[in-house]
């Protein structure tokens, strides 16, 4: 008996020939209705923890006049936050596909991330109206044009930070998904 292994055999006209072709298995597939429902869970989580962050008090509305000891702990507080929804993030995508090889969670964790990414680079875009009130006070006289550089250096550089962390997160996320322990604790009911 003849085993499969990516190539069939046909006979064309009394000659046998191999023919090659790709055999799919669940193991080689993509799935991405489980990393749109990481997006989503982490895009939840993070605007959920948010919201509730900013009505309790522990973080700052954006242009608001405070001390710059308030906007360090408003950073740390949304980079937790940004680790929590990212790690959910990772977990669902791998949890929901039933993924137990560390490479594909990796994968799957990933593509969260940039999904993510991608989601709000587009909904940024599509608020651009908005943030072009704030750019106007570079015409008003608030804008020093001396420490300008210095300000977006730091901004830079703290989003660097914040994705490096961000994409951490979701696959450490997805890493866990897959722990036999995780997922006899959680199974999946497909």
């Amino acid at each position: 008996m003849e085993e499969r292994v990516g190539r069939e055999r046909t006979r064309v006209e009394g000659v046998e020939t191999a023919v090659v072709a790709p055999v799919a298995t669940d193991e080689d597939l993509l799935n991405w209705g489980s990393v749109w429902a990481g997006v989503l869970t982490a895009f939840g989580v993070f605007v959920l923890s948010s919201l509730i962050a900013l009505a309790a008090g522990l973080e700052t509305a954006p242009f608001a006049e405070q001390p710059e000891s308030v906007n360090v702990v408003a950073s740390i507080i949304t980079g937790i936050f940004l680790v929590v929804a990212f790690f959910a993030g990772g977990f669902t995508a791998v949890w929901t596909a039933e993924i137990g090889a560390p490479e594909r969670a990796i994968l799957h964790g990933f593509l969260v991330w940039a999904a993510f990414l991608v989601l709000l680079l587009v909904l940024v875009a599509a608020g651009l109206g908005g943030a072009l009130g704030a750019m106007t006070r570079a015409f008003t006289g608030e804008f020093d044009a001396e420490t300008a550089a210095d300000v977006f250096e730091n901004a830079a550089w703290g989003t660097v930070f914040a994705m490096v962390l961000a994409v951490t997160a979701s696959i450490l996320g997805a890493l866990v998904a897959t722990r036999d322990e995780v997922r006899a604790r959680w199974p999946s009911y497909r």
